[in-house]
């Protein structure tokens, strides 16, 4: 009896483990995927050659011909599951350039027969803007493995000096290559900040409107300040601390009526104490606006601070500019009639514009 119960248990395991044995996806074949990053044209280009099974089975689960590999089944695949792909695919492949988290796009999407391999496989290119070759590159691969924990994506990344390889499996989705040193973070993210005012229009225009609207010369300097300081207490806060954060398109839209708001009281003629005060608290929202083009920064600990620092003293020197070319011209400007009261109409329409677009959109 005992020895009938023995065989009848082994006879059961290995049944369990034939029918656990990792047959690397549902179709029979190996789960793999093929990573090639290239820097070109100002921008990574991430080819992405992937089991066609595994890409149909996340984006299309339910299409009664998933394991079909007829040509109009696959031709049709191609043909419609375009926007389907894009969205499955970017949040599971996380690129960080010097830091920082990048934005990427679907590019093409085709079919391929890749060598050396029997089944048929998908090749998507995805575009991801950077004006140069980062010092510091990351990839986060998040894909397939919650279908198939046997998934193995080669690597291969040729940005500008950054050269290697690698092999992502389930247990090991993290691909890093490079450092960057403190110069480097400091000119990479004191740049980004100059760029992120001159390119923050919601901002310009408010500050232009503190400029515009503050006689004398330490009335205007005096409401920059604080529109300054402020800004820097929210940027702290949100990108240094983490202890803050809105929806991008909220900030958005109040920072554009903010500069409805200022103009606004610049055409009613307020008093200076209310403007300073006014121009603090659009600072703290400005200051979330610029924090959002540092969400989601991951660089070593000892330059975070380094960075955060290098990217408010770029916005500091951009302010600065702003003001010494604004504020000696707005005072020659003025002498024209009305000139003060015409251009704080126009700002304050525009300001109106962006936000009715940014909230309603």
């Amino acid at each position: 009896m005992n020895i009938g119960r023995i065989a009848f248990g082994i006879a059961l395991l290995g049944l369990a483990l034939l029918g656990w044995t990792p047959a690397a996806s549902a179709h029979g074949n190996n789960s793999l995927a093929y990573s090639d990053l290239v820097y070109e044209d100002d921008a990574i280009c991430y080819t992405l050659q992937i089991d066609l099974y595994d890409l149909r089975a996340i984006v299309t689960p339910d299409d009664p011909d998933i394991e079909s590999e007829t040509p109009e089944a696959v031709n049709r695949f191609f043909a419609t599951a375009g926007p389907k792909v894009e969205e499955a695919l970017l949040p599971h492949l996380r690129l960080y350039a010097d830091g920082l988290p990048l934005r990427g796009k679907l590019v093409s999407l085709r079919g391929i027969a890749k060598e050396g391999e029997t089944q048929a496989f998908a090749e998507a290119v995805l575009s991801y803007p950077a004006n140069r070759p980062p010092a510091q590159f990351a990839l986060d691969y998040d894909f397939v493995f919650d279908n198939d924990q046997w998934h193995v994506n080669y690597v291969n990344v040729s940005l500008g000096r950054l050269q290697g390889t690698g092999v992502l499996v389930s247990q090991l989705r993290e691909l890093q290559l490079g450092r960057m040193s403190l110069a480097e973070a400091f000119e990479r993210y004191s740049l980004l900040g100059l760029k992120s005012w001159l390119t923050g229009f919601a901002s310009l225009l408010f500050a232009a409107v503190l400029l515009l609207s503050g006689r004398p010369l330490r009335q205007a300097m005096t409401a920059v300040a604080a529109f300054a300081g402020a800004g820097t207490l929210a940027l702290i806060l949100t990108a240094g601390l983490q202890a803050a954060v809105l929806p991008e398109r909220f900030v958005g839209a109040v920072c554009a009526l903010s500069v409805f708001g200022v103009a606004l009281h610049g055409l009613l003629s307020a008093g200076p104490r209310s403007r300073i005060w006014l121009a603090g608290g659009c600072g703290l929202v400005h200051g979330l606006g610029f924090a959002q083009t540092l969400s989601g920064m991951r660089v070593d600990a000892e330059l975070a601070a380094a960075s955060l620092t290098s990217y408010g003293f770029g916005l500091a020197v951009g302010l600065t500019l702003l003001a010494l070319v604004l504020y000696p011209a707005f005072r020659y400007a003025s002498r024209l009639k009305r000139f003060a009261p015409t251009l704080l109409s126009v700002i304050a329409l525009v300001g109106l514009a962006g936000f009715l677009s940014v909230a309603y959109r």
